[in-house]
C-alpha cells in the first residue's frame, strides 16, 4: 500500500513519545492495534520508534523480516522473505516477547516460507489461540493446503472467519478465496468487504486482487495493472 487515505489513521499521527508507548503496550500485549492501523502500509511505520531508537529492537527486525499484515512496518511478500534472516530474527523477538502472539505469527510465517511446516504449526497455533489475527490467518492457511496438519477447509473457514472477525484484511480476502470453490454466494461477502477495506485504506494491490476475485478480471486488469502485473493471481495464490 502507499497511501493511506482513511480518515481513522490520521488520528494516529501523534508526538513520537505517545507512539514509542503504544509500541511498548503492544509488545506486551497491554492493547490491540485498530484495524486501520493494520492496513496502514508505509504510513503505519510512524508507529515505531525512530530508527536510533530501535536499532536494538529484535521485534522491529522480525516485523521488517516477516510481517505480510501492515501492522507496524513495511509488508513484506511471502515469494520475498528470506527465511536465513527472518527465521533467527523472529526466534530472538519471541524469546523477548514471548507474551507477543502477533510476533508467532510472524515466525511461523518466516518457518512456512521455508518449508519447516512441523515447526511452524505449533507457532501459528499458539498466535491464533492467543487471539492473532496473523496467526489464524497463519493457522487457517496450514489447514487450507494441509500443512503439517490434516488438509480441512472447514477448520481453513473458521480460522479465516475469526481473523476476519477481527478486522483482518486477508482473513476477507482468504475466505472469500475459499468459499468461492464451493459457497459463491457466501463468498460475496467477505470479498466486498475486503474491497471496501482496501479503498478505503487506499490499497490499490489489494483492490485489484480482490476484483480479480470477485470475477471482473477485465476491470482489475484495465485499472490495476501495477497490482497483478507482479502477483500470482491464480486460484491458489502464493502469499498467507
Amino acid at each position: 500500500m502507499e497511501h493511506a487515505k482513511s480518515p481513522g489513521i490520521r488520528q494516529w499521527r501523534q508526538p513520537v513519545f505517545v507512539k514509542v508507548a503504544l509500541v511498548v503496550l503492544m509488545l506486551a500485549g497491554g492493547v490491540s492495534l485498530p484495524l486501520q492501523t493494520r492496513l496502514g502500509g508505509s504510513n503505519s511505520r510512524t508507529l515505531v520508534a525512530p530508527a536510533d531508537q530501535r536499532a536494538s529492537s529484535s521485534a522491529q527486525r522480525c516485523i521488517e523480516l516477516a510481517a505480510g499484515w501492515r501492522e507496524m512496518g513495511p509488508e513484506i511478500e511471502f515469494d520475498a522473505i528470506d527465511p536465513q534472516q527472518a527465521i533467527p530474527a523472529c526466534q530472538a523477538a519471541v524469546k523477548e516477547y514471548p507474551k507477543q502472539p502477533d510476533l508467532k505469527a510472524h515466525l511461523c510465517r518466516a518457518l512456512r516460507k521455508a518449508e519447516r511446516f512441523d515447526e511452524a504449526i505449533g507457532f501459528c497455533r499458539q498466535a491464533a489461540e492467543a487471539g492473532s489475527a496473523a496467526g489464524q490467518v497463519q493457522l487457517g492457511w496450514a489447514y487450507q493446503y494441509g500443512q503439517a496438519v490434516p488438509q480441512s477447509d472447514m477448520q481453513a473457514i473458521t480460522w479465516y472467519r475469526q481473523a476476519a472477525r477481527q478486522g483482518l484484511w486477508h482473513g476477507y480476502l482468504n475466505l472469500g478465496k475459499l468459499l468461492a470453490h464451493s459457497q459463491p454466494k457466501a463468498a460475496l461477502e467477505p470479498l466486498q468487504q475486503a474491497l471496501t477495506l482496501a479503498r478505503q485504506a487506499g490499497y490499490r494491490r489489494g483492490e485489484g486482487l480482490v476484483l480479480w476475485n470477485l470475477g471482473d478480471a477485465h476491470e482489475a486488469s484495465d485499472h490495476y495493472p501495477e497490482a497483478l502485473g507482479s502477483v500470482d493471481i491464480s486460484p491458489q495464490p502464493n502469499e498467507g
